[in-house]
């Protein structure tokens, strides 16, 4: 029903319903009841009110706005007018660039990914990688996964393993189980760089880069490297070694304008840890 017509129709309700009270003699239950309705019927036009008040504003936002585009000028709608529309216009209307660079490879190192930080991205979903657990050993000893993903640990050995991490991204503990026992796995929900270890065997380690968004490369094994599809603006570039601590360049991202920037990792990452309750390990074999 139309706005308008609906509330002619209330206030016809409202009067009709005052005249059966003037009209009548009525005793207190019938004036009870009819005072009743007639609250509600109030309560329902002030609603419709306020809903057709929101509607003629956000009507004004519409004709405004369609009357700056069609005069030429760039807008930014207000946030109730930004609100109704889908997420996919906001897409496609964004601006994006590429970025390309090289990679200075440590010595005896052919392994780098690189990637954009500082652009939201959604978490993947029922994306699983395995690392093995293997003659006391990770394999593999590094992973580039994007946030969302889950790792399982199988372990393949005849002995008890435990696979900690007590990285602030991801704080978790698997518990002790062997080959034949159910694979353990943890789900990564925050960015970061992962470090996981045995709780049982100190020499055990792999190392679990988490991305936040898809604007990620592993780069080639002449150094070289392509990230496309970046949206434009000011962006943080990490450049990733195993083994190394991460190394960042701010670039400007901008349409048709590819970026160039030579990168090297950042000084290598210590080795020495403890274990899972923070204390030095034991001699357990």
């Amino acid at each position: 029903m139309n706005t308008k017509l609906h509330l002619t129709v209330l206030a016809c309700v409202l009067l009709g319903a005052s005249t059966v009270a003037l009209a009548e003699e009525p005793d207190k239950t019938t004036l009870y009841e009819i005072g009743k309705d007639v609250a509600r019927l109030e309560q329902e036009v002030r609603e419709l009110k306020t809903a057709l008040a929101q509607m003629l504003e956000l009507d004004k936002q519409r004709v405004a706005l369609l009357t700056q585009l069609v005069a030429g000028r760039g807008v930014t709608p207000s946030a109730s007018l930004a609100a109704s529309e889908p997420e996919a216009a906001d897409d496609r209307r964004e601006t994006r660039g590429s970025i390309s660079g090289s990679v200075r490879f440590p010595e005896g190192v052919r392994v780098a990914y690189v990637y954009v930080e500082n652009v939201r991205g959604r978490a993947v979903r029922g994306r699983t990688i395995e690392i093995t657990q293997e003659n006391k050993q990770f394999s593999p000893r590094w992973a580039a996964v994007q946030i969302g993903t889950t790792v399982r640990f199988p372990n393949k050995d005849t002995i008890y393993h435990n696979v900690f991490s007590r990285s602030p991204e991801a704080k978790f503990d698997l518990g002790t189980y062997r080959r034949g026992d159910e694979a353990k796995e943890h789900t990564f929900t925050q960015s970061g760089l992962i470090e996981v270890y045995c709780n049982m065997h100190s020499s055990m380690s792999t190392e679990i880069l988490v991305v936040p968004n898809h604007l990620y490369t592993k780069v080639g094994s002449d150094g070289r490297f392509t990230l496309t599809n970046v949206p434009a603006g000011k962006r943080k570039v990490v450049v990733w070694v195993p083994g190394y601590v991460p190394a960042e360049r701010w670039v400007s991202v901008q349409a048709d304008v590819p970026v160039e920037l030579a990168m090297a990792p950042g000084e290598p990452s210590k080795k020495s840890h403890l274990n899972k309750s923070g204390q030095p390990y034991g001699s357990y074999k």
